[in-house]
């Protein structure tokens, strides 16, 4: 018997010491952040957060760009497409999207970028077993089926097709072609139009084969989970996911000096202003995969030329010869990438037509031979006191951009993809490691004597004007029809893709989750503790004080566009940006220093019904930044440089609006409907507008503003109460104000009428077209309000399945409904390729929603089964709550919810209210405003598309 006990107890510490080492748990720096290993290969980071009641999921390849070949470029693209057409556990693309709904997810999506490919969305809680499952069969299990694939291709070659006028993709292709001229394929995730064109699925199961494994993968978990049960769940569906025999070739890498003479071009460019240029010096610099120990110095250089005060910007910035408008207009960065590492160093200059490309060259020397090198050689920069400064900023920098699990996690999944999460968390001791002859070194080896790219965009005019005089300098034109890498003769494909001998072990044990009641169970809304304060004039203050070191302050001033007419548009949007740029008391320039040095931020947002100047601050540097606040709500300056900076800002915003195809179409649609109503005025500047927009109508406009006394404050945070009253009282709670009752427009709502569809024309939408039908819907005071939101929501899911996944008509389609006290509803196609048949797929649609059919999954001939609204109302409503808790995660986003319900309505928890509603709608409600506003109310078209493309609306209302 004691024989027998002492093997017992063997066994048993057998199994205890194999189970910890099974689990491979290791505590990170970082806080209530675990990392854990699989036997199969597959890390785990789970992150532990219960603010609210979500989990983050994402998973993430080591893939993309950077794997492609020129016959695979853009297949890892169209395979991340195909992850959501169905697997072993959702037979079909309809079945995914109804399982998301489901789910009750709030915002999911799939990415593939030039190092990674990545899956993530946000669950309930209580669904993270399910939501583990859901990413583990798509991941595994993908179905790849050919028809499916030929009608995703043409979505994906839409795409494609869709970018080849995009004035942006033309330049950034072009820089890519001279940068990497070995391999421009591996920076291009959207890939080549043949390649994926002639892709067939014995390539994409390839890719699944050889990069789609546990070891060359990573699962991201956060939010409200205890992290060890989650990894054993973790384990327990992805465990048995099992690595082929696959061998993935480490990158080559691409020439570090990819020209032997420096290289000029220059690019006329539709969404810059005439006033302005735009210049850009790029050196190749250290790749992760190849020069790691490079990437630190380079960091450590770039904090140097990063201080909004120091040498390189201020240096630039004072040249007059330069014609630098504000210091804020210069930059320099660098990213720590595997294998396309860049230095880039660029300015915004005004006075184009003047001397520009000599000006180009002057700024490259400057920089190159002067700034640089002198920055290098101060001593006072490498000093252990000065390092601590900046290790301590990036440490605040840091806590700002991972208040929420999802922001943790998705940094360092960038790291991992790009290095390992061990560089993340070694990163400030080894940057803290830096010396001078470092930075010295990398100087010489990436940037001294080398030769760089320097480019020029300008407004074409400008450039029409000033032609001659880039010719003569020797830069080189970027054309609209200049070729994409895969036209070039030595990346043609000659000959078809043949099917490869590549083998890998089809998966099985597809993990089925238990059937979770936890869906019924009741979403509760929990009650905010506000304290409501009154300052000595009786402004009211809302605090909602929380454990959040981070904290935010706003100062709400209703009225917005309803205080303005069409010809002061932009005026309060502009006011406010004054506001929090520079005062009295702080300068511009001693404000950005301040900003900089304590990781503060002050901005502003304008909406229809008022604007606010908001503060965000860690807690430790609040009693530092709050009188530069304070003082620019107060006593904005409105200096003669800065508001020629802001003019020129609003004409570049008016220039972007016009040359950019889906916010023209919008600006359109917004001045058709309102045209002689109150919103007819706009919260941003309009070429009508701008030249009212005076120094003399901006102090007047301040004058009234502080007058009217018409504002309140909402703080969220971390914070002393006692101390911020009192800082409250000492400023603005000294205004005195006038006795007259501020009397807000009465806004009507607004009435479509039938008309001709109207469709624009524009060169960057040539190949492709941006449609929109609108329908007037209920003001967000109305009942009817939220039973449209969740319509909207369960027919963009309809319209997805019917139009996008079946039809290939776009590439994503979009209903909703606006909340404003006007507002119209929406139906919109992004990136049409169909331009005969979209309007009938619509219509096909619509008729499913409002006849109560919801896409339930789509059988082999291509029919479709349903389901009812009724059955699936439950995850809507889910969804739409846990977006709400995930809005609310930060201190700023739960300031923002505060302060629109404030503007908008009012009432500091309207928001809850809303919510309160959403559980009570039913599916009946549902169906009565859908038929009442989609279908019976009038609806008008509008589309943007190049010359030469005719779009059919067959069936438009006459």
């Amino acid at each position: 018997m004691k024989q027998n006990k002492k093997i017992i107890k063997i066994i048993s510490l057998f199994v205890f010491l194999f189970t910890l080492n099974f689990i491979h748990a290791e505590k990170t720096p970082v806080e209530n952040l675990y990392e854990y290993k699989m036997e199969n290969g597959l890390t785990v980071f789970a992150a532990e957060n219960h603010t609210v009641p979500l989990v983050y999921i994402e998973i993430a390849i080591r893939a993309g760009a950077i794997t492609q070949t020129p016959q695979t470029a853009g297949l890892f693209h169209l395979y991340e497409h195909m992850m959501f057409k169905g697997n072993k556990l959702y037979k079909d693309a309809a079945s995914v999207n109804r399982a998301l709904s489901n789910l009750g997810v709030a915002s999911w999506n799939g990415t593939t970028g030039i190092n990674h490919v990545n899956y993530f969305f946000t669950v309930p809680s209580n669904k993270l077993e399910e939501g583990l499952a859901f990413w583990n069969a798509a991941v595994r299990s993908p179905l790849l089926n050919e028809q499916e694939l030929e009608n995703e291709k043409k979505v994906v070659l839409s795409e494609i097709e869709g970018g080849k006028s995009d004035p942006s993709k033309i330049f950034y292709s072009y820089l890519n072609k001279k940068l990497f001229p070995d391999a421009p394929y591996k920076l291009d995730s959207g890939g080549s139009f043949d390649a994926v064109r002639n892709a067939n699925s014995t390539q994409l199961k390839e890719i699944k084969g050889k990069y789609y494994i546990p070891k060359n993968a990573a699962l991201f978990i956060g939010g409200d989970i205890q992290p060890e049960e989650t990894f054993k769940l973790a384990e327990k569906i992805f465990g048995t996911w099992s690595n082929n025999d696959s061998k993935i070739e480490p990158s080559a890498q691409q020439r570090k000096e990819p020209f032997a003479s420096t290289q000029f071009c220059v690019m006329p460019f539709d969404k810059i202003t005439r006033e302005l240029a735009q210049i850009m010096i790029q050196f190749r610099g250290p790749d992760a995969d190849f020069d790691l120990q490079d990437t630190y110095a380079a960091d450590y250089l770039m904090y140097l030329l990063s201080e909004p005060n120091g040498k390189y910007i201020q240096s630039l910035y004072k040249n007059p010869e330069f014609k630098i408008p504000d210091f804020n207009n210069s930059w320099a960065q660098y990213a720590t990438v595997r294998a396309n590492g860049l230095f880039e160093f660029g300015t915004i200059v005004t006075e184009p037509e003047n001397l520009l490309p000599e000006r180009a060259e002057k700024i490259l020397l400057e920089i190159q031979n002067s700034i640089i090198p002198k920055i290098a050689n101060e001593k006072k920069f490498f000093t252990e006191s000065y390092k601590s400064k900046i290790i301590e900023q990036l440490k605040d920098s840091q806590t700002q951009a991972t208040e929420t699990p999802s922001e943790l996690l998705t940094s360092i999944r960038s790291w991992w993809t790009n290095t390992n999460a061990e560089y993340f968390f070694n990163y400030y001791d080894n940057l803290s490691k830096v010396t001078q002859d470092d930075v010295k070194r990398i100087i010489e080896k990436y940037i001294s004597g080398k030769k760089p790219l320097v480019s020029v965009l300008l407004n074409p005019e400008i450039y029409n004007s000033t032609k001659k005089d880039f010719e003569s300098e020797g830069f080189y034109e970027v054309r609209s029809d200049e070729k994409r890498w895969w036209q070039e003769k030595q990346f043609e494909l000659k000959e078809p893709v043949q099917n490869s001998n590549f083998k890998f072990t089809e998966e099985k044990n597809i993990y089925i989750p238990q059937e979770n009641q936890s869906s019924k169970t009741e979403n509760k809304i929990s009650k905010r503790n506000i304290e409501i304060k009154k300052l000595k004039n009786k402004i009211p203050i809302y605090i909602n004080n929380t454990s959040d070191k981070i904290i935010s302050i706003a100062i709400l001033c209703p009225g917005g566009v309803e205080k303005l007419t069409p010809e002061t548009s932009g005026m309060e949007t502009t006011l406010f940006s004054f506001m929090a740029d520079s005062s009295k008391k702080f300068s511009y320039k001693k404000r950005t220093e301040i900003s900089y040095d304590t990781n503060s931020s002050i901005g502003y947002f304008s909406k229809l019904s008022g604007s606010a100047l908001y503060l965000n601050a860690m807690d430790k540097h609040l009693e530092k930044i709050l009188p530069v606040f304070l003082d620019g709500f107060l006593n904005p300056a409105f200096k003669q440089n800065e508001y020629e900076n802001t003019i020129n800002a609003l004409r570049q915003r008016i220039q972007g609006i016009f040359n950019d195809p889906e916010s023209f179409l919008a600006f359109t649609i917004s001045n058709e409907l309102y045209k002689d109503h109150p919103y007819e005025a706009k919260t941003f500047a309009t070429p009508d507008s701008i030249k009212n927009i005076t120094i003399e109508n901006l102090k007047k406009y301040h004058k009234e503003l502080l007058a009217n006394g018409n504002f309140s404050v909402v703080v969220s945070g971390k914070i002393d109460s006692d101390f911020l009253i009192k800082k409250l009282n000492s400023t603005i709670g000294k205004l005195k104000f006038s006795n007259e009752e501020t009397k807000r427009k009465i806004i009507q709502p607004i009435s479509i009428k039938k008309n001709a569809p109207v469709t624009l024309r524009h060169p960057s939408a040539e190949g492709t077209a941006y449609i929109t039908k609108v329908f007037a819907s209920p003001a967000n005071t109305e009942p009817d309000f939220i039973p449209c939101v969740l319509a909207g929501n369960i027919y963009t899911d309809i319209l997805f399945n019917v139009v996008r996944e079946h039809y290939g008509i776009c590439y994503s389609p979009q209903s909703y409904v606006i909340g404003s006290k006007a507002p119209y509803g929406i139906e919109h196609l992004f990136k049409v390729s169909d331009f005969i048949n979209f309007e009938k797929a619509m219509t096909e649609a619509r008729n499913y929603m409002s006849n109560d059919k919801i896409v339930e999954k789509t059988n082999a001939d291509g029919s479709y089964e349903f389901s009812t609204i009724e059955q699936n109302l439950e995850g809507y409503k889910n969804s739409y709550i846990n977006q709400t808790y995930q809005s609310q995660q930060t201190s700023a986003g739960l300031a923002s919810i505060m302060g629109y319900n404030l503007i908008q309505f009012n009432d500091i928890d309207y928001d809850l209210k809303q919510l309160e509603q959403i559980k009570r709608t039913t599916a009946q409600e549902i169906l009565h405003v859908f038929k009442k506003y989609w279908i019976e109310n009038h609806s008008a078209w509008f589309a943007i598309t190049g010359e030469d493309t005719t779009l059919n609306f067959g069936e438009q209302e006459q």
